[in-house]
């Protein structure tokens, strides 16, 4: 018996136990047959069983609470290696060392010489290479477990060579080889055969591929197992599977077998004592004869997958026995055939993935309903898409344990009868249609431990009785629309490990009550409204592994507490109103893999002590206001793989110190603070390659930091505004590979573009704009397909042949092309059919401003097909006329031709830039949620952005306002002015053609234009009469709200460009402006570029229109900004100028407009700016803070008086006091005055005429008297003519 003991001591030696599994095996206890895992002979005291399973056996991670629970078991599991002393074991008849991990080591050969061996157990133990064929020597065994044991998928690397050696092993009657490799066993079922004794044999995931189909029958009559599961076949159904009478258990799950074999009549009408028989995803299957067959004593039918249809289902019939049923993903139309057996027995219920299925709930479960005792006790109907509400029936299905209704069309309130399935313990409802509050009954769910409600429409509070669900593991009620604050009914539930309760509208703070949940490992409450403080109670969640607060409004500061999470490994507390520093007890979180603080308030420098977080994989602190320089501990993170600090206020130095420990470092995002890269070396290496580089607005110059042609890795690239004043390197273009986008803009980068862009990823970006780029564009520009091109703000020259007509007529991906303000030259080229077949066409940007470009508009430009949003032809040296083909833009939503020399009168088909009947807010060009005024373009499934914003400067609209030019820009779904207009409502909301030669009268398609923002065809020869029609313009009149042509959130103005799916950018931001408008205001042109999207105006100065103001005009409610000046206008100021409550600067300066200022003006108290000088208006300037405020010279060269002029108004002239507070609401007229005025002018008259009709005397007496003063007066003269 020593030297058994000994040889247990040494196997001991042999094995890593780190759970201290074997300490009972001590050297002191001489007893062997004591110790853990021993089992001895009762009598010789033999050793006669090692029984050391892990995990006690229960290999699985389905076997545990949660995977932290298995991990943490897991740790308990051998490794090392099997000492040969077991073979001193002379008399050891079993083995089971199964659920260990030994790190692919090779099973031992010594094994096979264990010659007493039966029962021999190494699955789930992470074995590695060859089986060893001297196994087949242990001629006494009769259990073998070589593979993962009911572990279907479970990936084992050991494999067979050759199976002869199972043949001599006659005693087995037990073979387990799952996930074993057997690929290149063709002979496997030969040896089976010869196995008499075989009773269970399990081949499942072994990726056999031969089943043979042609072998009839099979020697081994007492198999009653068989799982061949899992392995791809891909051939008819083998008629010996059908000759084995005994089997119990079939397992053909996800075998591929497509059909019978041709001919055959056999089926299961002989596997009468068949119990078990699951055929996944088995065509073979789709057989009423087969159905037909299946014993009446079939416990559990599996047949998903099989594309049985309904009228196949209907030849179930007398399953009398029938406890689980699985009939998911079936073609199956109708609800489940009573001849099937008496469902009343049936415990299990599987049907899922069929949207065929278009029944009610209640039409489905009516079979159930009718029974007495239902014994129902799985219930599973998942991705059906079944609609109706949920039956109050419900309740009767009282040993229901598990009902999962996920993914379906379910609506209507959960009924109170749920709360009498007292059984239940798994609850999932998500992604329906379920609506009202949560039920008070679901608390007398006591035994609940699953219950997800999420993807729903219940509202209201959460119910208190919640707080009853002690067993509860996991509560999930995310994507709803509750509200109200979390009571602290939550507190106990002692159990929870999983909580979510994100995209509510949860309000006040979150309870100090959820620290009592110990057991948490997740919670999630992002995207609520919860304020205060950070609750310190959080800390006591010793066992949470991931915390989500984030987007809501938290304030204050983070708690020192928050150390105390010491099992954290995601903490994201973005989006939030959170300030003061970073505390120090964070660096306590050990575990701690992603931290997110990004778009907070946070100040101060970033602790250097974060450098102690050695697991740290994520850090972002974006988007705050941190201080200072990057923390020299950083250089510690060395599992650092994304860092972003952008947008902070980060200033001073950054050594390749630093950086020097992040060899796993993948991305840098650290745009947009002032830091400086100092290296001290000239060729310094980065231990890192980088995916992801931005450091824009950082000072890397004035050299071209040559540090970069090490990082061949990059696909994100932005070093603009770095100081760089360099000759751009010969090596840039073909170091990266798979480069999509590129930023190099706002630097003082010199030479030609000679690159080859030919490695640049399929739809990148590129912006190199705002540096000294010279020479013609590339035709190898043209050869990328690029998605955005901005080259503006460079010294460009030449034409745009080469680039535009480079011989390759398909379709493109480029959506944003960017050329202004460069020397570009000639005529533009009319070659755009090279970019895209008909309908194929994408690109929307097209920026050609401030060029020198000659000769006519392009007719191509607008043919049908063609996308743009954007046109920018602006300051060019264009003539002609413009063209009726432009009225193809369809889609255009910017269009500026201002600053050109074009003539002839304005195209009257504007009006095909139309949208139809959509009725659509005022949007500036397409505009995305809160980014100001942008251009969003759609892009295409493959694109590596998500959104790309360029914020590309259209020079749209230059107003005169108070004398002066603006431009507008980022503000510019605000301004409304006037422009060509369809007869149907468009999409076209800026439109200039300011600075031209136009003539003729505005045509009436003008007040087509319904979504028009601004119109400015200011400083042309135009006349005639002014439209009537003003009223049309929806936005500007108010009739619609505007928006930004597809403004996008938060950005300012900017292009917007969705892009394709897979995109490595939820937003991008590509910094493009959009020079839209520029107004004339009080003398000077202002541009507008973030605030456009608030911009209304309209621009008409410096024509020849003439006649009276139209009354429609003063419709336009929403207009912000009007310039009337330097035309011929006439007649009287419109009384009804009061209604343009918006109006904040009007100019109808140098016109010939005579009568009062209306009184109405003074209640505009928006108007800041006001210029009517040069008119002939008379009488006194109505009164108002506004008015009184302005300079005289607004109301010079009038016949004006009272302030601001200095000349006073004459007291007797003045108007009565009724004319002096004027009623407003009367539209300014003063009904008072001019009654009074017809009554006395009527009194008067008559007081003269009645007397002197009625009394000859009077007359006599009147007229002498008028005589003689006539007489008197012909004396004068005529003494004075000859005097």
């Amino acid at each position: 018996m020593e030297d058994e003991r000994q040889a247990l001591l040494e196997f001991k030696h042999g094995l890593i136990d780190k759970g201290d599994r074997l300490a009972s095996w001590d050297s002191e206890e001489s007893d062997c047959c004591r110790w853990a895992g021993i089992v001895c002979d009762n009598t010789t005291r033999h050793v006669h069983q090692i029984h050391l399973p892990g995990l006690d056996g229960h290999c699985l991670t389905g076997d545990f609470r949660t995977f932290k629970k298995y991990n943490e078991a897991s740790k308990q599991r051998f490794r090392g290696n099997l000492s040969s002393s077991l073979l001193r074991l002379k008399q050891l008849r079993h083995l089971d060392i199964s659920c260990n991990n030994f790190e692919r080591i090779q099973i031992p050969s010594f094994i096979g010489s264990l010659q007493n061996l039966r029962y021999l157990n190494l699955s789930n133990s992470e074995f590695g290479g060859i089986i060893p064929p001297q196994l087949g020597n242990l001629s006494e065994l009769q259990i073998l477990c070589l593979g993962s044991f009911h572990a279907i998928g479970y990936s084992e690397s050991t494999s067979i060579s050759s199976m002869q050696w199972l043949s001599s092993l006659r005693m087995l009657q037990h073979v387990d080889m799952s996930n074993v490799d057997l690929r290149e066993i063709v002979d496997w079922l030969h040896v089976i055969n010869t196995l008499p004794s075989l009773v269970q044999l399990h081949f499942s995931g072994c990726r056999l591929t031969h089943i043979h189909p042609n072998v009839l029958s099979l020697n081994i009559t007492s198999l009653s197992l068989l799982d061949i599961s899992d392995n791809h076949f891909r051939s008819f159904m083998p008629p010996w599977i059908f000759s084995i009478t005994n089997l119990v258990s079939l397992d053909l799950y996800n075998c591929g077998i497509h059909s019978l074999t041709p001919g055959s009549k056999d089926g299961f009408h002989n596997l009468t004592s068949l119990e078990f028989l699951s055929v996944y995803g088995n065509g073979f299957m789709n057989s009423s004869f087969l159905l037909k067959g299946l014993s009446s004593n079939l416990i559990s039918l599996d047949i998903s997958y099989c594309g049985i249809s309904s009228p196949v289902l209907d030849s179930l019939h007398n399953l009398t026995s029938l406890r689980s049923l699985d009939l998911s993903g079936n073609r199956l139309t109708k609800t489940i055939p009573k001849s099937l057996g008496n469902l009343c027995n049936l415990i299990d219920l599987y049907i899922s993935d069929m949207k065929s299925l278009k029944i009610s709930l209640m039409h489905l479960l009516d079979g159930f309903f009718e029974c007495k005792a239902p014994a129902l006790e799985s219930l599973f109907l998942t991705s059906l898409g079944i609609s109706g509400h949920l039956p109050d029936q419900l309740g009767r299905l009282i040993h229901l344990r598990h009902l999962k209704l996920d993914f379906n069309q379910i609506s209507g309130v959960i009924p109170d009868s749920i709360g009498r399935l007292s059984s239940l313990r798994t609850l999932s409802l998500p992604w329906n249609q379920i609506s009202g509050p949560i039920p008070f009954s679901i608390g007398e769910l006591s035994l609940l431990e699953v219950l997800d409600l999420k993807e729903n429409y219940f509202i209201g509070f959460l119910p208190e009785s919640i707080g009853r669900l002690s067993s509860l593991d996991m509560l999930d009620i995310s994507d709803n629309e509750l509200n109200g604050s979390i009571p602290d009914i939550l507190g106990p539930l002692s159990r929870l490990l999983h909580l979510d309760l994100s995209y509510n509208f949860l309000t006040g703070p979150i309870p100090n009550s959820i620290g009592r949940l110990t057991s948490l490992e997740r919670l999630y409450l992002k995207n609520n409204q919860f304020t205060k403080s950070f609750p310190k109670s959080i800390g006591n969640l010793s066992s949470l592994e991931e915390l989500d607060l984030s987007s809501n409004q938290l304030e204050g500061g983070l708690p020192d507490s928050i150390g105390q999470l010491s099992s954290l490994e995601g903490l994201n507390l973005a989006h939030n109103r959170l300030n003061g520093s970073v505390p120090d007890s964070i660096v306590q979180l050990s575990k701690l893999e992603r931290l997110h603080l990004q778009y907070n308030f946070l100040t101060g420098p970033i602790p250097n002590s974060v450098g102690r977080l050695s697991s740290l994989e994520m850090l972002d602190l974006s988007n705050n206001r941190f201080t200072i320089s990057l923390p020299i501990g950083l250089r510690n993170l060395h599992n650092l793989n994304v860092l972003n600090v952008h947008n902070n206020l980060l200033n001073g130095s950054v050594t390749g110190y630093h950086f020097s420990n992040l060899k796993k470092l993948g991305e840098i995002r650290a745009e947009n603070n002032r830091l400086t890269l100092h290296l001290s070396i000239d060729n310094w290496v980065p231990p890192f390659q980088l995916e992801i580089l931005r450091i824009g607005s950082w000072n890397l110059g004035p050299y071209f930091p040559s540090w970069l042609q090490s990082q061949r890795n990059l696909r994100d690239l932005d070093i603009s505004n770095t100081g760089i004043s360099d000759i751009l390197p010969s090596w840039f273009w073909s170091t990266f590979q798979d480069i999509g986008y590129l930023n190099m803009s706002h630097n003082d980068i010199k030479g030609m573009l000679i690159g080859d862009l030919s490695t640049f990823e399929p739809s990148a970006a590129v912006d190199l704009s705002n540096n000294h780029f010279e020479g013609p564009l590339p035709a190898k520009f043209s050869e990328v397909d690029l998605l955005y091109l901005d080259v503006s703000n460079n010294h460009l020259s030449g034409s745009l042949d080469q680039f535009l007509c480079f011989n390759r007529i398909m379709s493109r991906p480029l959506q944003a092309l960017d050329l202004a303000n460069n020397n570009l030259s000639g005529a533009i080229p009319d070659c755009w059919q090279n970019w895209g077949s008909l309908n194929l066409n994408r690109l929307q940007i097209l920026e050609l401003s401030e060029n020198e470009f000659t000769g006519s508009i392009p007719l191509l430009i607008g043919r049908e097909e063609t996308k743009l949003k954007l046109l920018s032809l602006r300051s060019n040296n264009l003539e002609g006329a413009i063209p009726d083909e432009l009225c193809g833009l369809t889609q255009i939503q910017i269009l500026d031709l201002a600053h050109n020399s074009l003539s002839g009168t304005l195209p009257t088909c504007f009006y095909n830039f139309s949208t139809m009947s959509e009725k659509q807010n005022m949007s500036v060009i397409e505009q995305s949620h809160g980014i100001g005024s942008a251009f969003v373009l759609p892009t295409e499934r493959g694109s590596p952005y998500d959104k790309f914003v360029f914020d590309f400067k259209v020079q749209v609209v230059s107003l005169v306002i108070k004398g002066s030019e603006y431009e507008y820009s980022t503000n510019l779904f605000l301004v409304t002015a006037l422009d060509l207009s369809g007869r149907e409502e468009t999409k076209l909301k800026l439109l200039s053609l300011r600075s031209n030669n136009l003539e003729g009268a505005i045509p009436d398609e003008l007040c087509g234009l319904t979504q028009i923002q601004i119109l400015d065809l200011a400083h042309n020869s135009l006349s005639g009469t002014l439209p009537t029609c003003f009223y049309n313009f929806s936005t500007m009149s108010e009739k619609q709200n505007m928006s930004v042509i597809e403004q996008s959130h938060g950005i300012g103005s900017a292009f917007v460009l969705p892009t394709e799916r897979g995109s490595p950018y939820d937003k991008f931001v590509f910094d493009f402006k959009v020079q839209v408008v520029s107004l004339v205001i009080k003398g000077s042109e202002y541009e507008y570029s973030t605030n456009l999207f608030l911009v209304t105006a309209l621009d008409l100065s410096g024509n020849q229109f003439s006649g009276p103001i139209p009354e429609d005009l003063m419709s336009l409610a929403g207009l912000r900004y009007m310039n009337l000046s330097g035309n011929h206008l006439k007649g009287r100021i419109p009384e009804e100028i009061g209604k343009m409550t918006s109006l904040e600067s009007l100019d109808i300066s140098l016109n010939q407009l005579n009568g009062r200022i209306p009184w109405s003006i003074s209640g505009l108290s928006s108007l800041s700016s006001l210029n009517v000088s040069f008119n002939k208006l008379t009488g006194e300037i109505p009164t108002s803070t506004q008015l009184q405020s302005l300079n005289e010279s607004s109301f010079l060269g009038n016949a004006l008086c009272g302030p601001p002029l200095v000349e006073q108004c004459n007291k007797k002239r003045s108007p009565p006091d009724a004319e002096s507070t004027p009623d407003l609401s009367s539209n300014g007229q003063n009904w008072g005055l001019i009654i009074s005025i017809v009554l006395g002018f009527i009194i008067g008259f008559w007081a003269v005429i009645a007397p002197l009709i009625a009394s000859k005397v009077w007359r006599s007496v009147y007229f002498y008297f008028l005589y003689k003063a006539w007489f008197k007066i012909r004396v004068v003269c005529c003494n004075h003519r000859h005097g």
